[in-house]
């Protein structure tokens, strides 16, 4: 077990309403799975991977002046029984999904990752990946904070949870 995590009580997004959550105090995470990652690879003769980045929308009305979003929330990577194997990095530092206000007053606030180290982890690796991000407080703010950050499934309106891949794929025989 992490120290970080020592808990791996796993609730399926069809269990609670198509909610999730983040919240340091009582070390609840939001885990995203990619399960075909891996299968990129077979799109193609050649297959350029660019980037890959999430974006997270949190409920509205979840949050207020009393109970703001944070500016950032960690991302980890886990393996298939939810421990911890890293935070997830670049060569040049840890990756921390940032909170983005937009300018229009009528777009919600987004938290935007970009997740470009895992998916080139994955694309690297010949086997098939189950490893798992995790997103949650940063480590200094475990047991601080109480203040949760609910993240809200897509609905017919609305997209809450984006994710986008870029990649050039040559589909020449």
């Amino acid at each position: 077990r992490s120290t970080l995590f020592p808990y791996t009580t796993l609730f399926r997004s069809t269990q609670t309403s198509d909610l999730a959550m983040v919240q340091a105090g009582s070390g609840i995470y939001t885990k995203i799975n990619i399960p075909g990652v891996s299968y990129i690879k077979g799109f193609g003769k050649n297959v350029a991977f660019i980037s890959s980045s999430i974006q997270l929308t949190p409920l509205k009305g979840s949050y207020s002046a009393t109970n703001p979003l944070p500016d950032s929330l960690a991302v980890y990577i886990a393996d298939p029984k939810n421990r911890v194997l890293s935070q997830l990095a670049y060569s040049t530092g840890k990756v921390y999904a940032n909170k983005i206000v937009p300018a229009d007053l009528d777009l919600l606030p987004y938290y935007e990752v970009d997740i470009t180290p895992f998916f080139t982890s994955v694309l690297a690796n010949t086997g098939i990946n189950k490893n798992s991000l995790l997103i949650g407080a940063v480590a200094s703010q475990i047991g601080k904070t109480i203040n949760p950050v609910v993240f809200s499934g897509t609905d017919s309106k609305n997209e809450i949870v984006k994710m986008h891949v870029y990649c050039y794929i040559d589909k020449s025989k």
